[in-house]
């Protein structure tokens, strides 16, 4: 029968199937009777501790499944990860989902099984490890509301990921989102002891900072460091920043603070964070320096930018600099290296040496 089971069996074909009781029973079925029988006597003298040695290594050998329903959790499992790998991270299927309703109905008996307090501990905890939703803030799973919270939730994440900080801005937002608004009022909620025990655990995973100092105006200056980086994609906000002089001056002073050691390391630490530039004439400089290397890269490997480049007026002028900056000596050893490290003509007659 062991020799039957491995020839005849294959991946779709391993649980137990109900022994068919028909009177027109064809060789198939009779056949397919018999090892649906032999599987569950495995199974039943393995549970007994009464199958051999011998036989349990044979039938390990061929991945025998001795538990069909605890493999069939894990499939299901397997499935809702990738699932969740092609929905941003969402464990939010619906009932209906036609792509895989077993799924859907799947993930509805979990919950069911949760809130009846039948789950195992050990399945739980595998759902509870991908942030599983159970319920919404009413108790009880209502996917409109839930999914709405859960893809504020991911933007969260993605904000933290980011930034290194949950402290979102009020007036952030993404994609539509008013996520600034969307944290505040998580909490608000938390304080108040309105906020579920579910979502309370979600947010304290990613170590969420309940109580901001609403009052704390460097704080409040910080959010909008953030929310400008967003935008622009960099923290140097010009000293007279038109559009919010208050910011372009709060990130000058901050700049002061540091040089002078004044600046807690606290704070520098959340500056650094979202890639705050200390030294601005450095940041400038490298900039510009990188420029050089593309125009080196399209240019047959020459570095001798005409000082009125007509494409770039501001790369002619740096290069012109850099020279002038050599002739009086005036060039720091790092960026003399740096210039030489990619062959910089200093002259028409000769290079500098960085000796």
């Amino acid at each position: 029968m062991y020799q039957r089971y491995v020839t005849d069996n294959n991946d779709d074909d391993d649980v137990d199937l109900p022994i068919s009781s028909s009177s027109n029973n064809n060789t198939s079925n009779n056949n397919n009777n018999e090892l649906n029988l032999w599987r569950r006597v495995q199974r039943k003298q393995y549970q007994n501790n009464e199958l051999s040695l011998k036989r349990i290594e044979l039938l390990n050998k061929i991945k025998f499944v001795w538990d069909p329903q605890s493999q069939h959790w894990l499939d299901m499992y397997n499935r809702l990860l990738d699932y969740k790998e092609q929905n941003n991270n969402s464990t939010l299927v619906s009932r209906s989902y036609t792509k895989d309703p077993e799924l859907g109905l799947w993930l509805h008996s979990q919950r069911r099984a949760y809130k009846r307090k039948t789950l195992s501990d050990e399945r739980i905890q595998y759902l509870n490890s991908i942030q599983f939703i159970w319920e919404d803030t009413l108790g009880r799973y209502t996917s409109s509301n839930a999914r709405r919270w859960d893809k504020y939730f991911q933007r969260l994440v993605a904000y933290k990921k980011e930034y290194n900080s949950t402290t979102v801005p009020f007036a952030y937002k993404v994609n539509g989102l008013n996520l600034g608004i969307w944290f505040n009022n998580q909490r608000q909620s938390y304080n108040r002891n309105e906020l579920s025990v579910e979502r309370t655990k979600r947010l304290k995973s990613i170590r969420v900072v309940w109580n901001i100092p609403d009052c704390d105006p460097w704080v409040e200056m910080y959010q909008l460091l953030v929310a400008y980086k967003k935008q622009h994609k960099s923290t140097n906000v010009p000293v007279k920043y038109k559009k919010d002089p208050k910011l372009g001056s709060w990130v000058h002073s901050q700049r002061c603070y540091y040089w002078n050691e004044e600046l807690s390391e606290e704070r520098i630490n959340r500056l650094e964070s979202v890639g705050f530039v200390w030294n601005t004439l450095d940041a400038k400089w490298t900039a510009m320096y990188h420029k050089l290397v593309e125009y080196k890269k399209h240019h047959h490997g020459l570095t001798t930018v005409p000082q009125r480049y007509t494409e770039d007026l501001s790369l002619g002028k740096w290069v012109h600099y850099q020279k002038y900056a050599y002739s009086k000596g005036s060039l720091s050893e790092k960026r003399l290296k740096l210039l030489n490290a990619i062959n910089f003509v200093w002259s028409a007659k000769k290079n500098a040496s960085s000796s």
